[in-house]
């Protein structure tokens, strides 16, 4: 029996002409940062960016890397500008928005595409999320189909597409509408009228970032048959792990909002199920399994049936993911914080829903009484509008449980090399999920608070301040809920010490004299 070579992701990718959507997202940027950096055998990379008025390309191209986490790869890599191209284009118009020259250029050189362009704002319109998500892909797949060099299309996904279904497996499902049939609804009917009619459409799904993502899969199934296709399904994706340095993160989604608003005292309560897995996964982890399933597809090329890789976590709970970061989060606190880092969690919907009208709406109509009463703009009952529409959906995902198959990853996993597994790591049972939270909180405060490391002291200073305020505050309510029960009480104490009373008197029996 003839054993398998093992995967060499860098000599896959030595040679190839990867273009890349969604460069300038979350997972766009580790994308390129990690290509560059440790692929550098590659021949070029094109990145299609939307083009902004008033901004030169070379203005773009420079805001795009003077992002922190490019900081390592331009030490290592300092001529790395000679093998980018900014391609200005959009995925949401007809062929992608290129240029004649540009487009004729991507089709002749590329070989590697990774489609990772998407909108991930959960509340987004559904006629704004079809044409990013929907058509954009079909496009990307239509671009694919005219480049004769083509050895690899990668499409981005989520794990949460078919989240309608509670055991998900490692292929695709049957979309509830045709892709081709989704856009020509959103391009004929009034937006207006697609509003009103979106909770119908999308019945089953809980927001249109899935919705649409799946049906997206639909458009790589029909328009990547004959084309050396993969579908990529991360699950949660939070900062990095360890590359190119432990705790980046650029954005405030999901649970890393959870704990952003619970780091600046504004956050004090979450719908969850400690239970529940958090299906968090890395992002240097997911782009390492990327390129893992690149370099396989550009080992194997086109299959009949698409491969379909689910790469998701397992271990880590909602209760552990909140332990973990409440207790590094205290350790270096915010100097932005306004209250106290604390969080009460609850799966009654019903307690949940007083503990934000005590923890949150209260304290925000105080708020915005002070700040009206002192000739200042009121907000936070705003900003606390915004919580609250984000904490819902956070809810969805952290009180519902599903089971993933991710054979397809394992298997993945085991024909890397061991320079390779070292070097482009996603082992998920690798990962410590303290040390990484104590990394991430420091990164939050880095990247996000924008809190230098001199200001720690100084936080820790005004959450001990905090603290004590939050104690007495308790104590204060504490009190007052005495105080209100008292009356009623003493009131029902009196009222049965009574009947008591009466009743053993009635009962005494009654002494007769005798003549």
């Amino acid at each position: 029996m003839e054993i398998e070579e093992a995967l060499d992701i860098r000599a896959s990718l030595a040679g190839q002409t990867v273009l890349v959507t969604g460069a300038t997202g979350f997972m766009g940027k580790a994308l390129v940062e990690k290509v560059l950096r440790s692929c550098d055998q590659i021949s070029h990379l094109f990145l299609l960016v939307r083009p902004k008025k008033g901004k030169e390309p070379q203005q773009r191209f420079n805001e795009l890397f003077n992002d922190p986490v490019f900081a390592r790869m331009k030490k290592e890599r300092p001529d790395f500008q000679k093998k980018v191209t900014l391609v200005c284009g959009d995925v949401a118009e007809p062929e992608l928005g290129l240029c004649e020259l540009d487009k004729e250029r991507v089709k002749s050189e590329v070989t590697v595409v990774i489609h990772g362009a998407a909108t991930v704002r959960f509340d987004e319109t559904l006629k704004v999320a079809v044409a990013i998500n929907i058509f954009g892909t079909q496009q990307v797949l239509k671009l694919c189909h005219s480049a004769p060099k083509l050895k690899a299309f990668i499409h981005i996904s989520t794990a949460y597409a078919n989240c309608q279904i509670k055991e998900i497996e490692e292929r695709i499902y049957a979309p509830p509408i045709d892709g081709d049939k989704m856009i020509q609804l959103t391009e004929c009917l009034p937006e207006q009228i697609i509003n009103k009619c979106t909770e119908d459409i999308i019945n089953g799904w809980p927001n249109t970032y899935a919705f649409t993502k799946q049906v997206a899969e639909d458009v790589v199934r029909m328009y990547g048959k004959s084309l050396p296709s993969v579908i990529f399904r991360p699950a949660i994706v939070v900062g990095t792990c360890a590359e190119p340095v432990p705790g980046w993160i650029d954005n405030v989604y999901g649970p890393t909002g959870v704990v952003v608003g619970a780091g600046s005292g504004l956050m004090r309560t979450l719908h969850a199920d400690k239970k529940v897995v958090a299906n968090l996964v890395p992002v240097d982890l997911t782009i390492n399994a990327v390129l893992a399933a690149t370099s396989q597809l550009i080992k194997s090329g086109a299959q009949e049936e698409i491969p379909v890789y689910n790469f998701v976590s397992s271990r880590l709970t909602w209760g552990d993911f909140l332990k973990y970061y409440l207790k590094h989060g205290i350790d270096v606190p915010s100097v932005k914080a306004v209250y106290y880092y604390t969080m009460t969690v609850t799966t009654n919907r019903l307690f949940y829903l007083l503990m934000v009208l005590f923890l949150h709406l209260i304290p925000a109509v105080i708020v915005d009484g002070i700040l009206i009463a002192t000739a200042h703009k009121p907000q936070a009952l705003k900003i606390y509008q915004k919580i609250y529409k984000f904490s819902t959906v956070i809810s969805y995902f952290a009180n519902n449980q599903w089971k993933f198959h991710n054979d397809r990853v394992k298997s993945l996993w085991s024909k890397m090399s061991d320079g390779d597994r070292k070097d482009f790591n996603f082992d998920m049972e690798s990962v410590n999920w303290d040390k990484f939270a104590q990394d991430n909180v420091r990164g939050i405060r880095i990247y996000l608070f924008k809190d230098t490391p001199d200001t720690i002291p100084t936080g820790k200073r005004k959450m001990f301040c905090f603290h004590i305020l939050h104690r007495l505050v308790q104590l204060c309510c504490l009190a007052l809920l005495v105080w209100f029960l008292w009356n009623p009480v003493t009131s029902l104490l009196q009222y049965l010490t009574a009947d008591v009373n009466s009743t053993i008197q009635y009962a005494r029996p009654i002494k007769t004299k005798i003549a």
